[in-house]
C-alpha cells in the first residue's frame, strides 16, 4: 500500500484546538458500511443507532503527566517526554554528553536510542520516580494543538491507571450521564487498558505502508469484559469498540475455539498494525474521531471501513466544516 492512499488536504481551521463546551455537543457522522450511506446527527444522539444489547467497550487508561521543559547547560532548552524514569523522547538538539537541569534535577544524556523519534537514556541526580513526574511534568498534548488546556479535558470521564503518553481521544466526547442514559437503555458497557503510546500515534513514514514499524503497547482485558464480549458474540449482538486502541486491543487477544473467536482475558502487549484486507475479528462497530493523514489511525478505518467509503466520508466531513482530531468530532462506524 503506498502512503499517498493515506493523504488528504485539510484546513488549518478545521483541527479543533479546544473541546466544545459541553460534550455530546460534537458532530457525529454514521457511516453504514453494508449501504455506503452517511448520515450527519450529534454525538449525544448516539441512542438513536444503538440497540438493547449492545456492548460498548472502552480504554479506561489515563494521560500521565510526564513531559518536562529542560534547560541545556549550553544554553537553549529541550522538551522532554519520558517513557520511563531514565529514557525520555526530546523535542530540540540533544546529543550524548549534554548536561540538562528541570526542577531540582540534573540529568546527563548518556545514550541516543533511537533517531525517530528522538529517544535518550538519562542518568538523572537525583533519581527521578513517578512521584516527581505527577509534581513537576505536565501531560503531553498533540503537536497541532497550539494553546493551553486544561488537563481534565483531555482525560475521560473513566480515566483510571496513569499511563498513556496521549488520550483515547474517541472517550472524550462521553460525561458520566451520557453513560448512565445509555446503561438505562439496555447498553452494555466495559472496559479495557491500553497503555497508549508511540504504536499509537507515531506518524507513518516509509512510502511502503508495510515497511512502518509498530511500536508494541501494554494493554490489559478484564475477566469481566472478556465474559461480556464473548457473550455478545456467541448472541450475535454488537461489540462496539470505542476508539482504535480498543479495536487493536481486542483484535490481538482474540484466539480461535470452538469454531468461533472469543476474546481472552489478560495482560500482553500489541504492535498489530490494522492494513486494508485485514479480517476483524470481534469488533462489528466503531465510534471514532477524524483522524490525521499518513497515520497508522486512518490505516485502520480504511481496513474496516473500506478505503473508498472513508475518503467520501472525510471529503464530506471537510466540506461540511467538521472538526478534526484529537478535540473534533466524532464517527460511528457501523
Amino acid at each position: 500500500m503506498d502512503l499517498s492512499r493515506l493523504e488528504f488536504s485539510l484546513p488549518p481551521s478545521l483541527i479543533a484546538q479546544k473541546p466544545l463546551f459541553k460534550k455530546g455537543e460534537a458532530r457525529l457522522m454514521v457511516v453504514n458500511r453494508k449501504t455506503g450511506d452517511i448520515i450527519h446527527s450529534k454525538f449525544g444522539l448516539l441512542k438513536d443507532f444503538l440497540v438493547f444489547g449492545d456492548l460498548l467497550v472502552l480504554n479506561n487508561v489515563k494521560v500521565k503527566r510526564c513531559k518536562i521543559s529542560a534547560n541545556k547547560q549550553t544554553g537553549g532548552s529541550v522538551e522532554l517526554t519520558f517513557l520511563s524514569e531514565n529514557i525520555a523522547i526530546a523535542k530540540g538538539r540533544l546529543k550524548p554528553g549534554n548536561i540538562l537541569k528541570f526542577a531540582n534535577f540534573q540529568a546527563e544524556v548518556k545514550e541516543k536510542l533511537q533517531e525517530t523519534p528522538a529517544i535518550f537514556r538519562l542518568e538523572i541526580q537525583p533519581p527521578l520516580s513517578e512521584k516527581d513526574l505527577q509534581k513537576y511534568a505536565e501531560i503531553p498534548l498533540p503537536p497541532y494543538i497550539k494553546g493551553k488546556v486544561d488537563e481534565r479535558d483531555y482525560q475521560t470521564v473513566y480515566a483510571r491507571k496513569p499511563a498513556a503518553l496521549a488520550a483515547p481521544t474517541a472517550g472524550l466526547h462521553f460525561s458520566k450521564r451520557h453513560l448512565k442514559s445509555l446503561r438505562k437503555l439496555g447498553i452494555v458497557t466495559a472496559y479495557l487498558t491500553l497503555n497508549v503510546g508511540l504504536g499509537t500515534f507515531l506518524p507513518i513514514r516509509t512510502q511502503k505502508v508495510e515497511d512502518h514499524k509498530m511500536f508494541s503497547e501494554d494493554f490489559e482485558i478484564p475477566a469481566r469484559t472478556a465474559q461480556l464480549v464473548n457473550e455478545n458474540k456467541l448472541l450475535k449482538r454488537r461489540v462496539i469498540a470505542v476508539g482504535t486502541t480498543t479495536v487493536r486491543a481486542l483484535e490481538t487477544a482474540a484466539v480461535w475455539e470452538n469454531d468461533r473467536y472469543l476474546l481472552k482475558p489478560g495482560s500482553s502487549r500489541t504492535d498489530l498494525f490494522i492494513l486494508p484486507g485485514y479480517q476483524f475479528k470481534i469488533v462489528d462497530a466503531l465510534i471514532t474521531n477524524f483522524h490525521l493523514p499518513k497515520s497508522t489511525l486512518l490505516a485502520l478505518v480504511f481496513a474496516f471501513a473500506g478505503e473508498e467509503l472513508i475518503k467520501k466520508a472525510y471529503r464530506e466531513a471537510i466540506k461540511l466544516g467538521y472538526r478534526f482530531y484529537s478535540f473534533g468530532d466524532a464517527m460511528l462506524i457501523i
